[in-house]
């Protein structure tokens, strides 16, 4: 089966505006204009990060310059914490190398034209840690190690407007009770033998059971899913180890697989938010609770 695709094409370098602030120096006529960081002895000069996306260039370990603090800066934000120095070392290569896995990249630790592309989208896609934090009560630790595996699963499903991010945020909120649970409280024995589920043998029911932010229900999801996520999840087989759709580094992505497996950014980009409740929950459960999420992640994000 082909492994699922993010559903959107990567906007341009600088989609955001810039990475990370520069610093000024005096023009004539008082005007301030940017001055790029000048590479450290030892070092080489990096291209620009608009050529790396463009395919003209990659960013390696011993190079420096702005394009290395825009990567450095963008990954910071994603939650891969990392040095804003515009020197590509080793933490830098490290740091890397760990977006690459999450996003479902070689791990080079090398920022080619395909990990840029990725930076952008991702970015795009992503919510902050400030952002997170307005929206669930947690600390900022565990907010740190939420957004790990939120922002990939946002980048998935191809969530790049303020529209669909929000309902995907309210729609987890409410299904994970505020990020408190990730499995179903029932024992699943009600599924037990959903032909539509694909609960065909003895005992399904139970052991497919809703799991993940949005619960994933039933073995046929249960195997669907470890085959379009098999590229970044290392080919972890939720049929076999159905618990698995639990874990911090599945429970997102099997929620964002459901998204976009259900076509849920339409409904959302129609303002169809009903909609998108009822694919998910089978009627409009948790209403209050829903739309209260949804209008204040609609105003945290509007905000920026």
């Amino acid at each position: 089966m082909p492994q699922l695709q993010p559903n959107q094409q990567a906007p341009q370098a600088g989609a955001r505006g810039p990475a990370a602030s520069q610093p000024t120096a005096q023009a004539p006529g008082g005007a301030q204009r940017p001055v790029a960081p000048q590479p450290q002895a030892g070092t080489r000069p990096a291209p620009s990060f608009a050529d790396v996306v463009a395919g003209a260039g990659t960013l390696e370990p011993g190079m420096a310059g702005e394009a290395v603090t825009d990567v450095q800066a963008r990954l910071t934000r994603l939650g891969f914490g990392t040095p804003v120095s515009g020197s590509f070392q080793p933490a830098t290569v490290q740091t890397v190398s760990e977006f690459q896995k999450a996003y479902g990249l070689p791990a080079t630790g090398r920022v080619d034209q395909k990990t840029a592309a990725a930076l952008v989208k991702a970015d795009m896609c992503s919510v902050t840690l400030e952002q997170f934090l307005q929206l669930f009560q947690v600390d900022a630790a565990r907010a740190g190690k939420e957004l790990r595996g939120l922002n990939p699963s946002m980048y998935l499903a191809g969530l790049t407007t303020v529209e669909r991010k929000a309902a995907y945020l309210a729609q987890i909120g409410h299904e994970s009770g505020g990020l408190q649970w990730f499995e179903e409280f029932a024992s699943g024995a009600d599924y037990e033998g959903r032909r539509d589920l694909g609960n065909n043998q003895a005992g399904d029911g139970k052991k497919f059971k809703g799991r993940g932010a949005i619960q994933v229900t039933g073995r046929a999801n249960y195997r669907e899913a470890s085959g379009d996520l098999a590229g970044m999840t290392g080919g972890a087989d939720l049929e076999k180890n159905p618990g698995r759709a639990k874990d911090d580094d599945m429970k997102y992505l099997v929620a964002a697989w459901f998204w976009q497996k259900r076509g849920l950014n339409e409904h959302a980009d129609a303002g169809q938010f009903d909609s998108i409740t009822r694919r998910i929950n089978g009627g409009t459960n948790g209403k209050a609770d829903r739309d209260k999420r949804h209008q204040q992640a609609l105003k945290v994000l509007r905000a920026g």
